[in-house]
């Protein structure tokens, strides 16, 4: 039985954990330049938060983290300074002309078509060292699970 009260609940309580995670790592925060959001939502919400990131022990001074999201959708309802958008393919994105330090893939994975066709195409967009972070909903039905 879900303690949420909708799969939108769940699904931001989800990304908040992500988000919160990675904020308790300054040094790591800090080597971060770039951000992929593979599937980004059309407020850009996630991208907001990583462009707007700071340090926890000095808040007025920003990251500067460069975003970029990607979905089908014509374009973002929000606009920041460090939030850029383009309308592709998830599943095919391979190209770019800067690689990213962390490619964030939420609740995304589980709708492509050929996740190891997308996975493989997002490494040729990733840095050497990058991140990726994937997160999809639990979907096993536990009536099923016969041990």
């Amino acid at each position: 039985m879900s303690s949420f009260s909708s799969p939108l609940d769940r699904h931001n309580h989800c990304y908040d954990n992500i988000l919160t995670y990675f904020e308790e790592y300054d040094d790591f925060m800090e080597s971060v330049g770039r951000v992929l959001d593979i599937g980004c939502d059309v407020d850009a919400n996630t991208m907001m938060w990583w462009a707007d990131a700071t340090p926890r022990d000095a808040k007025h001074q920003s990251l500067n983290i460069q975003c970029v999201g990607i979905n089908s959708f014509d374009k973002l309802n929000n606009r920041h300074d460090g939030v850029s958008y383009q309308r592709t393919d998830i599943e095919a994105f391979s190209t770019t002309k800067k690689p990213f330090d962390i490619l964030l893939c939420h609740d995304q994975l589980q709708y492509i078509l050929n996740p190891y066709t997308a996975l493989a195409n997002w490494w040729h967009v990733a840095d050497k060292d990058a991140m990726l972070v994937v997160a999809v909903p639990q979907t096993t039905n536990t009536e099923y699970n016969i041990l």
